[in-house]
């Protein structure tokens, strides 16, 4: 049986005011009823898989036990690369996968960092590997997609000023995509669509994707890449890619991953044929400023693939966070391409940014507010108004 990531324990500590909560009015009692049958309507059944029962569950509890608050008097930042791991998620990815690296979440936990480092509102996503839990079961996919954002939404709907959300799709399974992304962004209203920087080895590059992305340019959202494991099918399997093995590889893989997505959407014009998108980027771009030059300037690819008709593109719809944290060199590497400071937004990557998740909250205030690469007005913008040109919220 999974333990409540919502448990009833005391959180006195954390009590400064009255608890901040939505009108429920819409959603009442029978939410367990309204995500079976919206579920059906589109095609899911969550009652064939054995887990379900305990997600819904699980989503139930976060509108149930609406917890007090910590201080937010002094919050204003908008952290717009924040993770949730419920619990039901996380017992999924120890039973499919490697676990090692799933950091402990909870609501208490998360409310006390933003707090703590005066964020006001997380816009939360699922991390890697997203809805792919299951490779090459576009239905399970589908249902851990439809379960995740039943649960950033009944977070988004329960703590309205505190939490918005990026929507899970089950790529790179298209038709469920699109089913899955038209439910998130008319029925729950999320503030966009997150997906990682790669599924089951495609990138977002491929024409395989076109019409999910015709979908999206349809709605003039904002899109935001995460990035993850590359996988390479051999043999008819899927396995993983990143040449490091044997070390971490979020510091390193990902940061290519990323710059291998940017470049295959670029190489695509996935980026220049769906212009009323937005493109958030983690980690500042990953790898993007150091390898780009070789794309942009190489005569291999024409005069048409040239920096200059790329520009635009990159300086007005795209956005770059900051998590990592990436403080100094590869904010210079993108000020190098003239990206405006307009196109940084404030990210923590919470609560994979480290074991002690308010010291490295710090750490990255700390670098931000100290770097001679932005003024104090720009620095306001990075942490508060940039995230709202990339979002909505």
């Amino acid at each position: 049986m999974l333990l409540s990531t919502f448990a009833r324990a005391s959180f006195s500590l954390l009590i400064f005011g009255v608890v901040e909560a939505a009108n429920n009015s819409t959603i009442d009692g029978h939410s367990r009823a309204r995500i079976i049958e919206n579920a059906k309507k589109d095609g899911i059944d969550l009652a064939q898989f054995n887990w379900t029962n305990a997600a819904i569950a699980e989503i139930e509890r976060v509108r149930e036990d609406v917890l007090p608050l910590p201080d937010f008097s002094k919050a204003t930042k908008i952290d717009t690369h924040s993770h949730i791991i419920p619990d039901f998620y996380k017992t999924l990815l120890q039973a499919n996968l490697l676990s090692n690296h799933v950091p402990i979440w909870t609501l208490q936990d998360h409310l006390a960092y933003k707090s703590a480092n005066g964020i006001s509102r997380s816009v939360v996503s699922i991390s890697t590997p997203g809805a792919n839990i299951f490779a090459g079961d576009a239905a399970q996919n589908s249902a851990v997609a439809r379960l995740t954002n039943e649960f950033m939404f009944a977070l988004a709907e329960t703590y309205p000023e505190r939490f918005s959300f990026l929507a899970n799709t089950p790529l790179p399974y298209v038709e469920e995509s699109l089913v899955e992304a038209r439910y998130a962004l008319d029925q729950l209203n999320s503030s966009g669509i997150g997906v990682m920087s790669s599924h089951e080895g495609q990138y977002h590059g491929s024409k395989a994707f076109a019409r999910f992305y015709e979908y999206l340019d349809t709605k003039s959202t904002g899109v935001f890449y995460h990035p993850t494991v590359p996988l390479r099918e051999i043999n008819g399997e899927l396995i993983e890619a990143y040449p490091s093995y044997g070390f971490v590889f979020a510091p390193f893989d990902f940061l290519f991953d990323t710059a291998r997505n940017i470049m295959n959407m670029t190489a695509a014009h996935t980026m220049r044929d769906n212009r009323n998108l937005r493109f958030g980027f983690a980690h500042c771009g990953g790898a993007f400023a150091s390898v780009a030059d070789r794309y942009f300037s190489s005569p291999v690819y024409g005069p048409t693939e040239s920096w200059e008709n790329y520009a635009g593109i990159f300086q007005t719809r795209a956005f770059f966070d900051t998590a990592g944290p990436m403080f100094p060199h590869a904010v210079q590497g993108l000020f190098g391409y003239d990206i405006p400071t307009s196109k940084f937004i404030y990210g923590t990557d919470f609560p994979y940014s480290g074991q002690s998740q308010n010291v490295s909250g710090a750490l990255l205030n700390a670098l931000i507010d100290n770097s001679d690469l932005f003024s104090g007005d720009e620095k306001k913008t990075i942490y508060e108004s940039n995230a709202k040109a990339f979002v909505d919220i």
